[in-house]
Parts: C-alpha cells; sequence; structure tokens
C-alpha cells in the first residue's frame, strides 16, 4: 500500500496531536507551587532589601552563610554586642513550601548561630534579615545542604 501525501499530512498531525495530549496529561499531574504564598507583599520589599544589603556593606560586617552536616552555621562578623542584635532567619525551598521556616535570630557571644532545618536535604535559599540599632540589614544566599 503507498501513502499519498494526504496519509502522510494526517498521520503527522494525529501524531502530533497525540503528543500534545500526553503532554496535558503530564503536566496535570505535576505539582505546582507559587513562590511564596505572599509573593506580591514581598516584591514590594524589594527596594528596602536593596537598601539593607548595602547597609551591610558600608557597615563593614561579614555575614557567613554555611551548610554542615546538615546544619546551618551563620556567622557575623564585625558586631560589638552580638546580644543586641534582633531579627530573623527564612529558610525557603523553593520544590517544597511545607518545608519553609522563620527562625528567630539568636547569635551567641561569638556572633554565630547554628540552625538544623525541619526539611529534608536539597537546595534552600537562606535570607538573614537584621538590625542593629534600627539599622537594617540584608544578606541572602542560595545552599546545598
Amino acid at each position: 500500500m503507498k501513502l499519498n501525501w494526504g496519509h502522510k499530512i494526517a498521520i503527522v498531525y494525529t501524531l502530533f496531536v497525540g503528543f500534545m495530549i500526553f503532554m496535558l496529561v503530564l503536566s496535570m499531574q505535576e505539582d505546582h507551587e507559587l513562590v511564596t504564598q505572599d509573593y506580591y507583599e514581598q516584591e514590594l520589599q524589594v527596594q528596602k532589601r536593596i537598601e539593607a544589603s548595602r547597609n551591610l556593606g558600608d557597615a563593614g560586617l561579614d555575614v557567613q552563610i554555611t551548610p554542615s552536616n546538615g546544619e546551618l552555621i551563620i556567622m557575623v562578623k564585625g558586631i560589638e554586642a552580638p546580644q543586641n542584635t534582633k531579627g530573623i532567619v527564612n529558610l525557603y525551598k523553593p520544590d517544597d513550601s511545607s518545608l519553609d521556616e522563620s527562625i528567630g535570630l539568636n547569635l551567641d557571644e561569638s556572633g554565630g548561630m547554628i540552625i538544623k532545618p525541619k526539611g529534608k536535604q536539597g537546595v534552600y535559599t537562606v535570607s538573614l534579615d537584621f538590625e542593629i540599632d534600627g539599622v537594617p540589614f540584608y544578606r541572602e544566599k542560595d545552599i546545598l545542604l
């Protein structure tokens, strides 16, 4: 049996439609999460974060966020009185919003803090938002635990 050009076009079109239906079914089974629940409110805070990041560099503070054995070690060097520092550490897990955490900043005498995330291993975005004497500071880093 010989196929003419009309049959070939019909076969190609049918395969294309079948592929599109397959991709639609596959995409409906995927879990699509928003970046965060309050994405739009956070987007309005971008300029404040930019200024707080600039304050961090101007003050000469060295903020280090490093992973170690499934824990996060946060070190803020250059602070005279770490006990007077107040702030929050946000752990954001892009692939599972149920593992996001907000933890109060509680630095020891050396300016350090150890955090054990409740979530599993993977990529986290760690943001440290704190202030000293009313001056805001901000540091954000993507890490792999």
